[in-house]
């Protein structure tokens, strides 16, 4: 939860991290081989029940390799960095302020981890709203924010980057509808309380038993949901989005460099890449996070003088325990810090 948490100035915190960039410098990683990280990510990779595609890139170098980078996945909530975009895109044109203030009533909440348990009538700008779409990933936020932008244009942006690989089509709650096969009409319009109660009441065991448990069931509609993927990316797309939002190309640079403080921030399932990171090190990150489909994108601040190194890790059909899951993001992580902070060795 956010209450009681001491937060740093958005604006202030962008300062600092932009100020931090310009410190980094190129690191001396020329000399080790490449060839070892992308053995061990492979070797990481095999023991997946799955797909899996990874993307590495350091951003000062230019350094990295991908598997499977050109590859669509289903991006759960990672696609909240594409809208998030979007909402300063529309702001920074003059469609409405940022700090523009939207009342939230329950019915407005839908799929709410967090906000529908706020009392009625909360009143937070349109940049609250985007600070816990992204650090809490929160639901009811997302929607409320794709419903104003539209996924379309949304979509339309990732298009006008040059990004032809992330497409933007459905709320969260259309998705997760989608996801446990609820197609009717009836179901899918229901609101606030309603829609939450039919959840736990249809869909929430057999949800949760296909996170914890690898021989569950999948019913067909997560197979459908797997085959047939509608929000869609490439883990190299997700990768260039992030760099161009460091490098303070995107909107401009006061939007872009206000969007990785957010992102500086998230709190949301802290055991993919920061897992098995040093205590402390930042990263600018969003995960995506379904049972079949665990993903995350981020860019990791390293020490001493050695630059920042994205990463990303998308999967589809994934199964295994949550475990086993997790372990896999923090592994490829840990790798790529290893390898531009110390050497590394060969997997074995």
């Amino acid at each position: 939860m956010l209450l009681g948490r001491k937060m740093t100035s958005p604006k202030i915190f962008a300062s600092t991290v932009s100020m931090i960039g310009l410190l980094f410098a190129i690191p001396a990683a020329g000399a080790q081989d490449m060839g070892s990280l992308r053995e061990r990510v492979q070797h990481l990779i095999a023991g997946i029940d799955g797909q899996v595609g990874v993307t590495i890139r350091h951003i000062e170098s230019g350094e990295g390799f991908n598997v499977n980078g050109d590859r669509l996945f289903p991006t759960a909530s990672v696609y909240k960095v594409p809208i998030m975009v979007e909402v300063f895109r529309q702001a920074h044109e003059g469609k409405f302020s940022v700090h523009d203030r939207i009342t939230l009533e329950p019915d407005s909440l839908y799929f709410s981890t967090i906000l529908s348990h706020f009392e009625p009538g909360l009143n937070p700008t349109i940049h609250d709203i985007v600070f816990w779409m992204i650090t809490e990933s929160e639901n009811g936020a997302t929607d409320l924010l794709l419903t104003k932008v539209g996924p379309d244009n949304v979509t339309a942006t990732m298009r006008s980057l040059g990004l032809k690989q992330i497409t933007v089509s459905r709320t969260v709650k259309l998705m997760m509808c989608d996801y446990m096969g609820f197609y009717d009409a009836p179901t899918r319009n229901l609101t606030g309380k309603d829609f939450r109660d039919m959840w736990e009441r249809k869909a929430n065991a057999a949800y949760y038993k296909m996170w914890d448990d690898k021989d569950a069931p999948v019913p067909e509609s997560v197979q459908k949901f797997n085959r047939d993927i509608k929000d869609a990316a490439s883990p190299n797309d997700v990768s260039a989005l992030l760099e161009m939002i460091f490098q303070g190309k995107v909107v401009d640079k006061e939007a872009s460099q206000d969007m990785i403080a957010i992102m500086l921030q998230t709190t949301f399932f802290p055991q993919l890449i920061k897992g098995q990171l040093p205590w402390g090190t930042p990263v600018a990150r969003k995960a995506g996070t379904l049972p079949t489909t665990l993903n995350e994108t981020g860019i990791i601040y390293l020490p001493n003088d050695k630059g920042h190194v994205i990463v990303t890790v998308m999967t589809n059909d994934l199964r295994g325990t949550r475990e086993s899951k997790q372990n896999l993001i923090s592994g490829i992580a840990r790798a790529a810090y290893d390898y531009f902070v110390t050497p590394i060795g060969p997997a074995h």
